[in-house]
């Protein structure tokens, strides 16, 4: 498949120069069509059983919303995305770091098989071109550019997928991050991502779709999740956390409390009156209750 072919899928072109100037496809579905709805599950080989089930899991679930999955075909966490929308009958993407007609690594031979009658192998890479250190970082761009986002699910410090997290921040796509035990190494690249701002915070798979734009989740998640102090600004929050529920304080105590300016405290207190949140008597400031 070159460049000017039908089938090509334009989200590659935002690789500028970078973008492969040809693809080795095997398998059925349009390329394009399947990019157009599709997202990337990557993380570490060495991955932890958490991590495993995580991949497994939500690559199984965002299949049956209608995603396509895309991944590396590694083991650990790109085997597991893979093996979990084989399991429900979806459509999955492996962007290799070999030729298409290479099984890489042996161990998936029939994983690969399984993708192919079903979805899609990919590889810039000429047939019969062994699996090579710099090709996987090669590949890495593809993915994070064929997807219209990504998520990590486990990331060492240094690695691949870091690598893959670095194009998808390049090209302005979403990215996320799922969090782990502070005390698992496997988890460190996400933790990174996060406090770096580099990445979302993702705890469910629901956050995923909803935020790649599937319009049903989000009125979902919107309606469970929303919370009336949800309008306030961070100064009307702190404000309010300090108000007390019986014995009411005057704005100059919960201005100490605060840390904030008088001013900054009486434009807070009402605007949270007005709201219903609070109420004031004899200049003393309380909370009114649910």
């Amino acid at each position: 498949m070159f460049r000017d072919s039908p089938e090509w899928p334009s989200q590659l072109n935002d690789l500028g120069h970078e973008r492969p100037f040809v693809l080795w496809v095997v398998g059925t579905p349009d390329v394009r069509l399947a990019a157009v709805r599709s997202l990337s599950i990557v993380g570490a080989r060495d991955c932890s059983p958490y991590g495993r089930f995580v991949a497994r899991d939500w690559s199984a679930r965002l299949s049956d919303r209608g995603w396509v999955v895309i991944s590396g075909g590694a083991l650990g966490i790109d085997g597991a995305a893979h093996q979990g929308v084989l399991s429900v009958g979806g459509v999955t993407v492996c962007v290799l770091a070999c030729g298409v007609d290479v099984s890489y690594p042996r161990a998936h031979e029939s994983l690969l098989a399984n993708i192919a009658d079903t979805g899609l192998l990919i590889s810039e890479s000429p047939p019969g071109s062994p699996a090579m250190r710099q090709r996987f970082l090669s590949r890495n761009r593809i993915i994070a550019a064929l997807s219209r986002g990504t998520v990590v699910v486990e990331a060492g410090s240094r690695s691949g997928t870091t690598s893959t997290a670095n194009f998808v921040n390049r090209l302005n796509r979403p990215l996320f991050a799922v969090p782990g035990a502070v005390t698992s190494p496997a988890s460190i690249g996400c933790h990174q991502l996060i406090n770096e701002g580099k990445a979302i915070l993702a705890t469910q798979w629901q956050d995923v779709a909803a935020m790649l734009g599937d319009q049903q989740l989000t009125s979902n998640l919107e309606s469970v999740q929303s919370r009336p102090t949800d309008v306030l600004t961070p100064i009307q929050k702190k404000v309010l956390d300090a108000v007390p529920l019986r014995r009411g304080k005057p704005a100059e105590v919960l201005m100490l409390t605060t840390g904030l300016s008088l001013r900054e405290v009486l434009i807070a207190l009402g605007v949270l009156e007005v709201e219903g949140f609070i109420r004031q008597e004899d200049h003393l400031w309380r909370l009114v209750r649910a």
